[in-house]
């Protein structure tokens, strides 16, 4: 009998913990979500927003541009053995943006947060494009929420920098963006360190929108992000 319960027990975590992408839905919002394969632990929770080109009705849209940047990077093999993390990733329909949704992307959030073993000190949003307006606006709602931002050619609220300057921000843009202006980013960062914050700025100036495959590539793009946790500012130059 009990090695009947554990063979039970290692198929419902197997079921679970699958480490594949799952369609998921919730309040009239379809996602994306990646469990490691390991054993139950607390895991990092990345929230991945993306770009206006994969609004619609297929999730699998988000990743449909491969695995060098986006929520298929984060759920590489190579990446998961070095930072293993639980990746979401809401899918917007074609009609609406992000900052009209975001309160069914935080019930997306928290029914995960609920249902899986998150570590509730390690919750990161990046974003780009649309979805970099979308990690500035998400965690000026909620900076109790997050531990930190990754806005990559976005923009956002400089009105709103006194409740994200607690919060750490590494935001990225290239100078010769013809979608967001350069400027978009430049306010933000501005603002938020005008409000005592103490953000992190890559400006590129030879490149333009898909300034996303730069970013991925940072050395310290994924241990910065991934050193963050709620209440610590991990140190880097």
């Amino acid at each position: 009998m009990r090695n009947l319960f554990v063979a039970l027990s290692l198929l419902i975590s197997a079921a679970v913990f699958g480490g594949e992408f799952v369609e998921r839905g919730l309040g009239g919002m379809p996602y994306l979500l990646f469990v490691p394969p390991n054993a139950p632990a607390r895991y990092p929770l990345v929230l991945w927003m993306h770009g206006g080109g994969a609004r619609g009705g297929d999730p699998q849209k988000i990743i449909s541009f491969g695995d060098s940047t986006g929520p298929l990077y984060f759920a590489r093999d190579d990446i998961q053995r070095r930072y293993p993390s639980i990746v979401v990733a809401p899918l917007c329909s074609i009609d609406r943006f992000w900052t009209d949704e975001w309160q069914r992307v935080f019930a997306i959030v928290d029914e995960v947060r609920k249902r899986y073993p998150v570590d509730s000190s390690r919750v990161y949003v990046v974003g780009m494009s649309m979805g970099g307006y979308a990690a500035w606006d998400l965690i000026a709602r909620r900076p109790d929420l997050f531990a930190a931002a990754m806005p990559i050619c976005g923009g956002g609220n400089p009105s709103r920098a006194k409740q994200i300057a607690r919060t750490p921000v590494w935001a990225f843009h290239g100078a010769l963006d013809n979608m967001v202006d350069v400027d978009e980013s430049r306010r933000m960062i501005a603002a938020v360190k005008k409000a005592g914050g103490k953000p992190r700025y890559s400006e590129y100036p030879d490149e333009e929108h898909n300034v996303w495959h730069r970013a991925f590539k940072e050395p310290e793009f994924m241990p910065w992000l991934f050193a963050q946790r709620k209440g610590v500012r991990a140190s880097f130059r």
